[in-house]
């Protein structure tokens, strides 16, 4: 089944999130019980970018310092071009977002590989054709948005405290 349509999700622990009904489908599971090659936003994680030179596509996603998710694709011939860490690990799935909607919507880029590709790994939705767009470009691009959210946060930080001291 696929759709875009977004709902909001409950685990068993009582979490809630927001996600597409596609990626619940395709085994998407609740990101704060995720730990082992899943993420939690809560916990320090990288932006990730990978090349499969096979397939001929780029990828970008995100995991969480201490999970097996980049050694999963790494054992199916992906090779990291570019590995940003970040202490907020929302700040991380900000980037990703950011980069995917530069793909998508700014760029025009479609999902250049589908489930049955990325089956064992799941992500297919975070790929484009690496004929369309340097990867050069894209590490740029990530590295950009990483030093944006970065300042958003310390911003953020920075008024929390200016706030709780009033």
């Amino acid at each position: 089944m696929y759709s875009n349509r977004k709902a909001w999700w409950r685990c068993s622990a009582g979490h809630e999130w927001e996600s597409t009904v596609n990626n619940r489908t395709h085994g998407q599971g609740c990101p704060e019980c995720a730990e082992r090659g899943g993420f939690n936003p809560g916990r320090p994680g990288y932006v990730y970018l990978l090349e499969h030179s096979a397939l001929g596509a780029l990828k970008v996603g995100v995991t969480n310092e201490g999970t097996t998710r980049l050694a999963m694709f790494q054992a199916r011939a992906w090779q990291v071009l570019n590995l940003e860490y970040f202490s907020v690990g929302a700040d991380a799935a900000a980037v990703e977002r950011a980069i995917k909607a530069w793909w998508r919507r700014d760029l025009g880029l479609p999902a250049w590989l589908g489930p049955a590709e990325m089956s064992a790994t799941g992500g297919w939705t975070e790929t484009i054709a690496s004929a369309e767009l340097a990867a050069a470009d894209c590490i740029e691009r990530v590295r950009a948005e990483g030093a944006a959210a970065r300042a958003r946060s310390r911003s953020a930080a920075a008024s929390d405290g200016i706030a709780s001291l009033a």
